[in-house]
């Protein structure tokens, strides 16, 4: 019999890059899904989330330094996906903010700790580069939910193709498809119009998103690029045998 491989330090090694291929996956998921619900009305939506979420609360847990950080973070993301599983028929406006704050902050803690773990590393990798692009698709997820929160406060905070649809921009019960079309949309700076934020809070997270998305690409990749230029100098001092 072959080596039998080893999955915990596989893992260790490949945990960016297999969640970033898992957020592509996400997002052809999530329209693949509600255009099934065309068809079979009682396709569900919750798996889309479900092939992401255990993906990144592994991957916050394995950069986890202390074990009250990783146990946390299990926490964290079992209330997140308690709320965002078992939705009710009807859910009452307590429940959907609930919902949509536990998203949000589950969200913005894993950005944060990636971002943490990036900044303490010195060494670009290929699982790197691929935890800087993590950010970057997460950034897209987080700005959703906001939307989708202040379409859930505000019914009129979002003009869908001329008409105000509250449920189209909305994840819980709605297209959610349609909602994470336009924070990327806005977050690549693309915006084809057929979207427009009405209310002021919205249209300031709508510039506040493409200001992040262009000055996070702009600084990363800086800083990407300088410690690449670092290491090949320190690779270059280095004796030959």
């Amino acid at each position: 019999m072959g080596p039998k491989l080893d999955w915990s330090a596989w893992f260790q090694r490949y945990r960016f890059i297999a969640l970033f291929f898992t957020l592509l996956a996400f997002l052809v998921a999530v329209p693949l899904l509600h255009e099934m619900r065309e068809f079979t009305p009682l396709a569900p939506i919750a798996p889309a989330a479900v092939i992401l979420l255990p993906v990144l609360t592994l991957v916050l847990v394995s950069i986890g330094k202390s074990g009250w950080v990783r146990l946390g973070t299990m926490l964290f993301a079992l209330v997140g996906v308690g709320l965002w599983a078992m939705i009710p028929q009807d859910p009452y406006f307590g429940y959907r903010l609930a919902q949509h704050l536990a998203g949000i902050g589950f969200i913005g803690f894993g950005i944060g700790r990636i971002l943490a773990h990036l900044f303490s590393n010195r060494r670009v990798t290929f699982d790197l580069i691929c935890a800087s692009l993590c950010v970057y698709l997460l950034f897209g997820v987080l700005w959703a939910l906001g939307y989708s929160l202040m379409m859930c406060i505000t019914p009129t905070a979002f003009e869908v193709s001329g008409k105000v649809t509250p449920d189209e921009m909305r994840i819980d019960r709605g297209n959610s498809a349609e909602v994470l079309y336009f924070s990327y949309a806005t977050l690549t700076t693309l915006g084809y119009g057929d979207i427009v934020p009405r209310s002021p809070l919205t249209r300031m997270l709508a510039t506040l998103e493409a200001l992040v998305g262009q000055l996070y690409l702009t600084v990363l990749v800086a800083r990407l690029v300088g410690m690449h230029i670092a290491d090949q100098d320190r690779d270059e001092e280095l004796p030959s045998v």
